[in-house]
C-alpha cells in the first residue's frame, strides 16, 4: 500500500509559496470583479482575486488569504 500511495499521489509538488498565507500585499494593478488584479509581495507579482466580490483599488494593502492555482485570494485590509 505505501508504494502504490506513492504513485497514486500525483504531480504535487511542493513550493513554499504557502508561506504567504496570512501576510500583507500591495495592490499593483486593481481587482475587479471581472479581471483579475496583481499585488507584489516580498518582490515578486502574483494574480490577485478579491474574495469579497469588491473593486480594490492600486496602492491599498490586502490579507492573502489563500492560494488557488496561481493566483491568490485576498481581502482588502480594514484601516
Amino acid at each position: 500500500r505505501p508504494i502504490a500511495a506513492r504513485y497514486l499521489r500525483g504531480n504535487i509538488v511542493a513550493t513554499n509559496a504557502d508561506r504567504f498565507i496570512g501576510e500583507t500585499a500591495i495592490v499593483i494593478k486593481p481587482i475587479t470583479k471581472a479581471e483579475w488584479g496583481e499585488v507584489k509581495i516580498s518582490g515578486t507579482l502574483w494574480h490577485a482575486v478579491s474574495i469579497e466580490d469588491e473593486t480594490i483599488k492600486e496602492g491599498a494593502k490586502v490579507k492573502i488569504v489563500a492560494i488557488e492555482g496561481a493566483k491568490l485570494l485576498v481581502r482588502k485590509v480594514e484601516k
